[in-house]
């Protein structure tokens, strides 16, 4: 049998329970993150299909997830997101290792390295 497993996430509140609310509120963590989709950028430069793909998939993305069992990201982060894409910002703000517990605006707004 499949039991929902309650996580403290070390931030004072004690274990949380698995839910939409906990994982909108960024609560349920290192268990609930977000889907990324990673772009090469200079392909993504010179292949305008590739472009209108991606814009395409960013303007949707809200309302498939949605359909599809997923929990959107807040609507600031997916303008976050289109102006990363647009400012051709690459690299990683993982620098190699496994952060687990920040917030999908601290992944955002960080410093890309490449």
């Amino acid at each position: 049998a499949l039991k929902a497993l309650a996580v403290d996430n070390q931030k004072g509140s004690g274990p949380i329970k698995p839910s939409a609310n906990a994982t909108e509120a960024e609560k349920y963590r290192p268990l609930a993150r977000p889907l990324f989709i990673y772009v090469n950028a200079v392909t993504a430069q010179n292949n305008p299909a590739m472009n209108n793909f991606l814009d395409f998939y960013m303007q949707k993305a809200p309302k498939v997830v949605q359909n599809v069992g997923y929990i959107a990201f807040d609507p600031d982060d997916y303008t976050k997101l289109y102006r990363n894409f647009h400012k051709t910002k690459v690299g990683t703000v993982f620098g190699g290792t496994s952060e687990f517990n920040l917030t999908l605006d601290e992944v955002l707004t960080k410093r890309a390295e490449y």
